[in-house]
């Protein structure tokens, strides 16, 4: 299911994924390289009209 992902950093920066990915979302707060300085990370599936923004992890 192709979906989207929005990582929310402090500094105001955002990283969007948009794919098929199937991995854990939890990996953006895992993984080293992106998980320094997130304040909230949220997911929603397409079609994005139909489906609501779910957030994943908030500070």
């Amino acid at each position: 299911m192709k979906k989207k992902v929005v990582v929310t950093y402090e500094d105001g920066g955002k990283l969007i994924y948009r794919g098929y990915n199937e991995e854990d979302d939890s990996y953006f707060l895992t993984y080293p390289r992106f998980s320094l300085g997130v304040v909230k990370v949220t997911r929603q599936y397409y079609p994005l009209k139909d489906n609501e923004e779910v957030t994943l992890f908030s500070k």
